[in-house]
């Protein structure tokens, strides 16, 4: 078992008891229910773009609390991937929805990926993707997707 020791304010780990004891009655929680019942779906957003502020430690706690349900696989990309278009783009639309859990973002990572990289087309309007994307963490259940390439 791997320990990992993280600084941790009083208020990542009020959090973090929350986290435990709503896992405890809800063993396996619904996306709708982690965003809606805890509000996790902006931690490391910030409050001006309708996140719940924090960074990579709240991130990473709250993943390893989320962990035992199996639902961090789904969370860390959306988590990760909100707050670097937040990052990114401060005020972008998609903001308080990925917020709010009701859109979800996915995340590629382009020079991690094996394989032949697609050819991405940019315009002033569109991004088209050429080729296949491996790899595509929180793919399968995104609505949304962020490539991130060299």
């Amino acid at each position: 078992m791997l320990g990992i020791d993280l600084l941790m304010s009083e208020d990542l780990a009020q959090l973090l008891s929350s986290i435990g004891r709503y896992l405890e009655r809800n063993p396996v929680p619904q996306w709708r229910a982690l965003a809606d019942d805890i509000g996790l779906m902006g931690i490391g957003l910030s409050e001006a773009d309708g996140g719940t502020g924090g960074g990579g430690v709240d991130r990473a706690a709250v993943a390893a609390a989320l962990a035992v349900s199996m639902v961090s696989d789904a969370w860390l990309p959306h988590a990760v991937g909100t707050a670097l278009l937040g990052t990114l783009m401060p005020g972008h639309a998609l903001l308080p929805q990925l917020a709010q859990g009701s859109q979800r973002i996915a995340l590629w990572l382009g020079a991690l990926a094996p394989g032949e990289p697609p050819h991405i087309e940019i315009s002033a309007d569109s991004v088209r993707v050429n080729g296949t994307l491996t790899h595509v963490a929180g793919g399968a259940v995104a609505d949304w997707l962020l490539l991130i390439d060299e």
